[in-house]
């Protein structure tokens, strides 16, 4: 990340002030300790996450899997489909970096999982998929380079768009963190997309 944090211990005050940087930016940070007790009870309160949608769904979904022209390596995912016959507009979800599952879950929340609700709630067909080498996903995470993990969102968009049910001029990229980096360079270099949403990139 190159990111680091310095700071000075206070034994009076419990505390450690210093400054958090991450490349060219930074900010003052002051830390303090908590009560254990304050502690399990946020976590407590975090773990309960009304956002995530429950089944029945309002829509179909069908689990899918494709080759990726990087590797050949077969990836696996869910695609969720509007119950109005079609064809729909599509979009494809591209995770940040690690080791992440189609519902790019972090501390208990799926964060695909609701957008994916989200937008199949307002017509547009979603695919989101498990890195190569994580869950259900062939292949190794270890060691792709990022033209490995752009040619699988390429193909991804191919699926999509061979796909009797989705509009091929209308399928496009969502990408978070590494996955709105790369969604510029998926569209120029390797698959063209009709539109790109960038996320924190």
């Amino acid at each position: 990340m190159s990111a680091q944090f310095r700071g000075i211990v206070s034994g009076e005050q419990q505390v450690i002030k210093g400054t958090w940087s991450q490349g060219e930016r930074s900010a003052t940070l002051t830390l303090t300790p908590v009560e254990e007790a304050a502690a399990n009870e946020s976590a407590s309160t975090t773990s309960s996450r009304p956002q995530h949608p429950e089944k029945p769904y309002p829509y179909r979904t069908e689990e899918v899997t494709f080759k990726s022209d990087a590797g050949g390596v077969t990836l696996a995912g869910t695609l969720s489909m509007p119950d109005e016959e079609g064809p729909h507009p599509a979009v494809v979800l591209l995770q940040g970096s690690g080791e992440n599952g189609r519902d790019y879950a972090y501390r208990g929340h799926k964060f695909f999982l609701v957008l994916a609700d989200h937008l199949t709630r307002h017509g547009i067909a979603v695919l989101r998929y498990d890195l190569r080498g994580v869950d259900e996903s062939e292949g190794r995470l270890s060691g792709a380079s990022l033209e490995d993990l752009a040619r699988d969102a390429a193909s991804a968009l191919r699926f999509l768009k061979e796909r009797p049910s989705t509009e091929a001029g209308s399928v496009g990229l969502i990408g978070h963190s590494m996955g709105g980096m790369i969604a510029p360079w998926i569209h120029g270099q390797f698959e063209e997309t009709a539109f790109l949403g960038l996320l924190a990139p």
